[in-house]
């Protein structure tokens, strides 16, 4: 890896189980990542607008208050948040969300596997080739 680059990562999912798996998995990996947590939609929106950006955005779809398709709707609509890679982050997605979510500029998707292993496989890709894009 280039330099000592953090990939920060704005993560935006309501189940708090999946929240800790996320975490552990990335502490487990050696990439170098600055995690920060918003419990749907609304809150991810809210710490979009007071905090640094993210270089990368981790999206869950079905979550209360503000689906994810609904954030993807809103930050599209503002300049200086329309080109922050977004993966969803999802246990089950149908073809008409894909369709959707691709038309809203998603940069891919990461199913949510039961299989440990895979989870840990997928993530660690993911998060490798978005963390050469920022080093």
């Amino acid at each position: 890896m280039k330099g000592n680059k953090i990939l920060k990562i704005l993560l935006v999912e309501d189940n708090l189980f999946e929240v800790l798996r996320f975490e552990k998995t990335i502490n487990s990996i050696a990439i170098n990542c600055e995690v920060t947590h918003a419990k749907h939609g609304g809150e991810a929106i809210t710490s979009l607008q007071q905090q640094v950006l993210p270089d990368l955005i981790i999206l869950d779809l079905d979550m209360p208050e503000l689906s994810g398709l609904q954030f993807l709707e809103i930050i599209k609509q503002y300049e200086h948040l329309q080109d922050i890679p977004t993966i969803i982050h999802s246990s089950h997605i149908g073809q008409q969300e894909i369709a959707q979510c691709f038309k809203l500029g998603v940069a891919g998707f990461m199913v949510k596997t039961t299989d440990h292993e895979n989870y840990v496989l997928n993530l660690q890709k993911t998060l490798l080739k978005w963390h050469k894009k920022v080093a």
